[in-house]
């Protein structure tokens, strides 16, 4: 398969040369101007430029060490600060786990750390801004960091080392923990119990809100009131009380922290209709959705349920968008300022579901890459009904840069668009039936508008 941007040369001799002259000094040329173009533009940064330009969207299903969730980079700037780059593709968001961290005092950067955090917002984020432009007074601590970068976009963040080794661990396919997926909901978190999971064979079959845990009030903007997730020792017991959406009830459960495993799908299947809920689209979800699509061909109604999704990897939602479509289709594109030209996904000639409906169910949660699979089938499949909330409305890939002292910057790097290549940002997708809280918590209860 050739990829974009690629010429491959059959043979050669010096009368093609001489013919193909014209055309070939052109695109010399342009290079040329791009590369000088790149050193004005980063003469103050000192970091290589990651471009997601030199990958093949193209690529064959199996390839994932491609993909833009995993592609570590270990740099170093001019003046000897190293960082490692993750592009994570929109996996942390305000509706998934990161918060201001109040419990962590202000503490001034060193002049070496303001100056590779310049050099990286310069480089990588999606506006890129210049490195002059950028104030030494916007990076003096973790306040007026994140202030600066509020101003850019309402994602990228300053994350301390505690939270980013509580997001790692979090994004571990084997980990320890006590069954459950966390999600912001207007200050307040949201637990999601995994099917079979510590919490759910307690009880916990749906989701419900995070008041207590061990004996202190859950605080989203006090990082230190949850981390027990993930401090506690193995066979360890963790205390919670969950409320309802009313909060007008409370339920307290022990639950010891085991080894889990990572549950980025749960199928079921209710009656005549078969459930794939998608928490997130990561590297594995392809093949187990693949499986699951295969055990609900005789089901008359196909729901994909991304109501707990704050997106994920977008080479996985292009694959998964190609079970449903036609190869070939444009999913999205990513766009940069300054970039040479927009990275363009496309779905695979791959296995075709033969549902000629399909209903999506959607919420306040259901962000980026979720977002993106959802535009992908309203634009070309014939036959989508989209019911719950309005969506998040988040079209941004972020990365992540991980500094000397492994705290890190979240960046929004790439802007997302819609199949017919317009912009997405901000606009959430409006569902063909609204179905809203409480309601929304109960999967018996929005299957009953399954028709």
């Amino acid at each position: 398969m050739n990829r974009p941007g690629v010429f491959y040369v059959n043979y050669f001799s010096w009368k093609s040369l001489l013919e193909y002259y014209p055309i070939l000094s052109k695109y010399l040329l342009l290079i040329v101007v791009f590369i000088l173009s790149a050193c004005v533009d980063n003469k103050e940064v000192g970091s290589t430029n990651i471009d997601l330009a030199y990958q093949d969207p193209t690529r064959a299903q199996a390839t994932k060490a491609n993909t833009i969730e995993a592609m570590p980079h270990l740099e170093e700037t001019t003046q000897g600060e190293k960082h490692n780059t993750q592009l994570l593709s929109e996996r942390i968001t305000p509706t998934s786990f990161t918060s201001e961290a109040s419990d962590i005092p202000a503490k001034k950067f060193s002049q070496d750390k303001q100056r590779v955090i310049k050099n990286l917002i310069a480089s990588y984020h999606y506006k890129r801004p210049q490195a002059k432009n950028i104030t030494s007074s916007s990076l003096t601590d973790m306040s007026m960091l994140n202030r600066y970068l509020k101003s850019l976009d309402a994602y990228s963040r300053y994350i301390p080392k505690a939270q980013l080794e509580f997001i790692r661990h979090r994004q571990r396919k084997v980990r320890k923990g006590i069954g459950l997926s966390l999600l912001i909901d207007h200050n307040k978190i949201l637990v999601v119990p995994v099917n079979n999971g510590s919490l759910y064979n307690a009880g916990l079959d749906e989701p419900r809100y995070l008041k207590t845990l061990n004996n202190r009030r859950v605080d989203y903007n006090d990082f230190s009131s949850y981390k027990a997730l993930v401090d506690t020792a193995l066979g360890r017991a963790i205390d919670l009380i969950i409320v309802p959406y009313s909060q007008t009830e409370k339920t307290n459960y022990r639950i010891l922290m085991q080894t889990i495993k990572r549950k980025p799908i749960i199928y079921r299947e209710v009656a005549d209709t078969a459930v794939i809920r998608i928490d997130e689209f990561s590297d594995e979800v392809a093949n187990k959705i693949k499986i699951s699509l295969k055990k609900a061909r005789h089901k008359q109604h196909l729901v994909i349920d991304l109501r707990y999704s704050p997106g994920g990897d977008l080479y996985a939602t292009v694959d998964v968008a190609s079970f449903f479509l036609k190869a070939g289709i444009l999913v999205t594109q990513l766009t940069q300022r300054g970039q040479y030209a927009p990275i363009e996904l496309n779905t695979l000639n791959t296995f075709k579901d033969q549902h000629k409906k399909i209903y999506v169910l959607t919420s306040r949660f259901t962000a980026s890459a979720a977002e993106i699979f959802i535009h992908a089938l309203q634009y070309n499949h014939s036959n989508i009904v989209v019911l719950g909330e309005k969506t998040v409305g988040k079209c941004l890939a972020q990365s992540i840069h991980e500094l000397a002292d492994h705290s890190a910057l979240l960046l929004s790097s790439y802007e997302l668009t819609l199949p017919t290549k317009k912009a997405c940002q901000g606009r959430g997708i409006q569902p063909d039936k609204i179905i809203k809280n409480i309601e929304l918590l109960s999967t018996k209860a929005v299957l009953l508008h399954i028709k």
